[in-house]
């Protein structure tokens, strides 16, 4: 059988007529009558027999019905990964992180990225993580940015960078033969911050340090992005323990960044769905992605 005839075959099967298979495969009535002629005569028997104005298939189709619908959906997952394969100037990118990446990571790797693929349509998107997964177990997003590690049965989290914890103050807060010098998370005790109002993920992390201090450090002001929290501290507001992202965006707004110790940690890591094939422009991105953040955090 030609594979032409099987899709008709199964088209057939699928709607029991040959006028709505012929609709269901964009051709004429007249088209897939032929090719149904033809599928007979160069197999020696017929596929279906009619019965109250239905196309019924004779024990023979039953009998390929199986090995054909497996060949069918192999034919459709090679014409996935041929999709992938095309050249990317016709293929898009749907990216989405957490607000903190897209304030320093993501512009500086598009414009590397954009050099060797100049064309291909882009959607950007910020979300904060539980949206994020949401987006891509709904197909919604090919590649999701979060500092967070992902546990979902449907997604594949990959660790694509780490770096330090930061912690920012308005300028002058410290002396500049220390402003470049790691703090010791010890010596914020009492000291006014802003807090993250984040009890999962980072936000949790931080507080079950801060929560050791003695005296215990005031914070009366709590935000849910670290973007806010930098901008409260050039407002003078207080000091505030910030991602490694967050503490290298903007420096022409004057704060002092210091590195924690001992070292906070935190991890970058690309999300992707289990099983999915990434196109060139995607996966490229992916890497300019990782090499950004990997150059930026040494």
């Amino acid at each position: 059988m030609q594979l032409g005839h099987i899709a008709l075959f199964q088209a057939i099967l699928q709607t029991g007529s040959l006028t709505a298979a012929a609709d269901l495969l964009h051709i004429s009535q007249p088209a897939a009558s032929k090719r149904l002629q033809q599928a007979e005569r160069e197999l020696g028997f017929a596929l279906f027999h009619r019965e109250r104005g239905r196309l019924v298939p004779t024990q023979q189709t039953l009998a390929l019905q199986a090995p054909s619908e497996r060949l069918a959906a192999d034919l459709q997952r090679l014409g996935q990964l041929a999709d992938s394969l095309r050249p990317q100037q016709a293929t898009g990118v749907r990216l989405m992180c957490t607000p903190t990446l897209a304030q320093s990571l993501l512009p500086l790797s598009l414009v590397a990225w954009r050099r060797d693929f100049p064309e291909p349509d882009l959607s950007l998107a910020t979300e904060h993580t539980q949206a994020l997964v949401s987006a891509l177990v709904a197909e919604q997003v090919d590649i999701g940015l979060t500092l967070q590690r992902v546990t979902h049965p449907s997604l594949i989290c990959t660790e694509l960078a780490q770096g330090q914890m930061q912690i920012i103050a308005a300028s002058g807060f410290w002396p500049e033969e220390h402003a470049s010098l790691p703090l010791a998370l010890t010596s914020l005790g009492g000291v006014k911050m802003i807090g993250l109002d984040d009890k999962h993920g980072l936000g949790l992390l931080l507080e079950q340090h801060l929560e050791t201090l003695a005296p215990p450090v005031q914070i009366n002001t709590r935000v849910q992005t670290y973007q806010l929290a930098r901008h409260l501290v050039a407002a003078g507001q207080g000091v505030a323990i910030v991602d490694p992202f967050t503490g290298l965006a903007n420096p022409t707004d004057g704060l002092q960044t210091r590195p924690i110790s001992p070292p906070l940690l935190v991890t970058l890591y690309g999300v992707t769905r289990l099983g999915q094939t990434l196109t060139l422009s995607q996966q490229a991105l992916l890497n300019e992605l990782q090499s950004t953040a990997q150059a930026l955090l040494t």
